[in-house]
């Protein structure tokens, strides 16, 4: 009786209306008590509907794993061996459309590959971007976006890297009209 007091009352609902609906199968159980347990299982499961209503779809795990977008797999080198391949400064190609108040679209900068994205960041800003570096996010296609404790050789970025400027959205709960 415990396991059906502890079903919400349409389920408790179901599991009564089933064994009444199957009374011979209960009169007939060895065990009537595990038979109601194995009923109030079923029910939540969602197995308890002979028509399978409320069933559990055996391929609903695999069909929603093939529909979810997998990250693709990026295989950088070692930083240090990045490091030993590129040791001059390389020519960084910035698209800072999202900018205008520095006037190009495009800029190209030579930079270590030991700098940090924070330190590419205040770099951008000598040059004349107008963004402060709160609001700045700088973006490689095949990486994602850069975090600003690594550096251009973590991810293994070397001459002709094309790298996006784009301003950081505020995130989390919108605010009601009012309140803005």
């Amino acid at each position: 009786m415990t396991a059906l007091v502890g079903l919400k009352p349409d389920l408790q609902e179901r599991v009564l209306n089933y064994c009444e609906s199957n009374k011979v199968y209960l009169t007939n159980a060895r065990s009537k008590a595990g038979f109601l347990v194995a009923a109030c299982e079923k029910a939540r499961k969602g197995a308890l509907d002979e028509r399978g209503f409320g069933a559990v779809d055996p391929y609903k795990e695999y069909l929603l794993a093939l529909a979810r977008p997998r990250k693709a797999v990026i295989d950088l080198v070692p930083e240090a061996e990045w490091l030993q391949r590129f040791t001059d400064a390389q020519e960084v190609v910035f698209n800072v459309k999202a900018d205008p108040e520095i006037g190009v679209s495009t800029l190209r900068l030579a930079l270590q590959l030991t700098h940090s994205v924070r330190a590419v960041k205040e770099r951008l800003i000598a040059v004349g971007v107008g963004m402060p570096i709160h609001k700045m996010r700088l973006r490689e296609a095949n990486v994602g976006y850069l975090r600003d404790e690594r550096t251009l050789a973590y991810y293994n970025l070397s001459s002709g890297s094309q790298l996006h400027l784009m301003p950081k959205k505020r995130a989390g709960r919108r605010l009601a009209p009012g309140l803005q």
